[in-house]
C-alpha cells in the first residue's frame, strides 16, 4: 500500500480541509495499527466489517464516531485502488433531538464561573447561549461590538449576515472587558495569553466548566448552545424562514430538524400520560 504522505497529497488534491486531512491520517494510522496487531496483511470487506465491530464493541465508540473513522478508511482504500464496499454503521433516524444543553445546565456552569470570577468564561458561555453563533463567528466579535444591538459577521460560505445581540449580553461583555479581559494588541473580544482565542482554547473552557457543573460531556460543545438557541426561537413562534435567516442556515430544511422535541420533552409528555 502507498504511504501516508502520498495519501495526504491525494486528499489535498481533492481540496479536503486541513482538519479533515489531519483526522483522516490519524484514523488511518489507527487502522494500520489494528491490522499489524492482528497480523492482517490484506484488506477486503470482511476485514473492514471486523474493524467496524472492533470500533463499536471493543473501543465502545458511538455509531457516528465509528462512521467518521470508517469514512477515512474507505477513502484510504479508494486511494490504494482496493475494491471494497462503502461500509458504515447503519443508524436508525431518530425523530427527536439529542444532547441539547438546558437552561439549568448552562446556569450551573455560569454560577461556578462566577464563583471563580472567570469573567471570560461567563462572557463566552453567555455569548454562545444568547447569540446562536457558531464558534468561529463568535470569535469574530471585537471590543468595538460590545455595546451594539446588532453585529455584521461572516458566516459559512463567506456570507455576511446581521446578528442581533440582546442587552443582557451587552452587559455581560462589558463586565468582562472591565474585569476579566487581558490586555492585548488584538481587538478581538475573546483573547488569551497569545492574542485572539482559538476554537481549541474555547473548547477547553467549556469542557472545564461542564465537568465542574456535572454537565454530560456530550453536551459540552459549542454547537450545543446553537441547537438550544434555535429550539427556543421556534418555541417562541419564530417561523422556520426567519429562524434560518437569523442563524445563517442556507436551507430552511436545516432549521426544520429543530422543530422536533428533545428526548427530555418527549419523556415529560409521556410521563403525563399516566
Amino acid at each position: 500500500m502507498n504511504d501516508l504522505q502520498e495519501f495526504k497529497e491525494y486528499l489535498i488534491e481533492r481540496e479536503k480541509s486541513d482538519k479533515t486531512i489531519e483526522a483522516y491520517l490519524r484514523d488511518v494510522i489507527q487502522f494500520k495499527k489494528y491490522l499489524e496487531e492482528n497480523e492482517i496483511t490484506e484488506i477486503h470487506n470482511d476485514i473492514i466489517k471486523g474493524y467496524r465491530e472492533y470500533l463499536l464493541y471493543k473501543r465502545f465508540l458511538v455509531p457516528t464516531s465509528a462512521n467518521r473513522k470508517l469514512v477515512a478508511i474507505n477513502q484510504y482504500c479508494a486511494f490504494n485502488e482496493i475494491n471494497t464496499l462503502n461500509i458504515r454503521v447503519k443508524i436508525q433516524i431518530q425523530n427527536f433531538l439529542e444532547n441539547v444543553i438546558s437552561k439549568e445546565e448552562t446556569e450551573r456552569m455560569i454560577d461556578i464561573a462566577k464563583k471563580k470570577k472567570d469573567y471570560r468564561a461567563i462572557a463566552l458561555i453567555k455569548g454562545l447561549e444568547l447569540s446562536g453563533l457558531r464558534i468561529f463567528e463568535l470569535l469574530q466579535i471585537t471590543i468595538n461590538d460590545i455595546n451594539k444591538s446588532n453585529i455584521q459577521i461572516v458566516g459559512k460560505g463567506n456570507k455576511i449576515r446581521t446578528v442581533f445581540i440582546p442587552s443582557s449580553l451587552n452587559k455581560v461583555w462589558r463586565q468582562y472587558c472591565r474585569s476579566g479581559r487581558k490586555r492585548s494588541q488584538s481587538d478581538a473580544l475573546f483573547v488569551g495569553q497569545r492574542g485572539k482565542m482559538t476554537d481549541r482554547g474555547t473548547d477547553c473552557i467549556i469542557k472545564k466548566y461542564a465537568e465542574l457543573a456535572n454537565v454530560p460531556i456530550e453536551k459540552a460543545h459549542h454547537h450545543s448552545w446553537r441547537h438550544a438557541y434555535i429550539l427556543r426561537l421556534l418555541e417562541k413562534g419564530v417561523s422556520l424562514e426567519e429562524c434560518a435567516s437569523l442563524v445563517g442556515h442556507a436551507n430552511v430544511n436545516q432549521t426544520a430538524q429543530y422543530a422536533r422535541k428533545t428526548k427530555e420533552q418527549l419523556l415529560s409528555i409521556i410521563e403525563d400520560l399516566d
